[in-house]
């Protein structure tokens, strides 16, 4: 009470719009806590987002390796929960393989992946984009898709000021 003799009182009890997505088990949490590791154990050699030898050469050196190499000192926790835009939508997050492009749902079929219900994707750059499997701690690298063609952006760009090239 203050000193008029009125005391603050609810109206009405907030409403939180966020729901917990799930609960995270004893792994999750785990993993979370690891650092990131990756492997080239399940990389697509061929079709259009292969690791073939034109990703192995400049791209390779100087695009993917380095942003690697930045996400092995980190924790599977900072690495999901980086953000960027002026959105603040998270960086790298699961994608369900429903929402990929029909190349990329087919090719997931030609190599007997398409049981998978969901992909990994690590931004490394601008519309640069890393694409596999998360088992354990490990980022099992499938597909390097530099246009962000894979699974493109939802966002309509004309709602959007004239001048959002200034924002990239």
């Amino acid at each position: 009470m203050d000193g008029n003799g009125k005391t603050p009182g609810i109206r009405q009890e907030p409403v939180s719009a966020k729901k917990p997505r799930a609960k995270l088990t004893d792994q999750d949490l785990k993993a979370s806590q690891s650092k990131f590791r990756w492997s080239l154990a399940l990389a697509d050699r061929e079709g259009k987002w292969a690791f073939g030898d034109e990703v192995f050469g400049e791209d390779w050196c100087s695009k993917i390796l380095p942003k690697l190499k930045d996400f092995e000192g980190k924790t599977w926790a900072i690495i999901a929960n980086q953000t960027s835009g002026r959105s603040r939508g998270t960086r790298n997050h699961h994608i369900t393989c429903s929402d990929l492009v029909k190349g990329a749902r087919k090719r997931l079929k030609q190599i007997n992946m398409d049981d998978l219900g969901q992909l990994y994707s690590l931004r490394l750059e601008g519309k640069r984009r890393l694409f596999g499997v998360v088992q354990g701690h490990v980022f099992k690298l499938l597909w390097y898709d530099p246009r962000h063609e894979i699974c493109p952006s939802r966002r309509n760009w004309s709602s959007v000021s004239k001048y959002w090239f200034l924002y990239q």
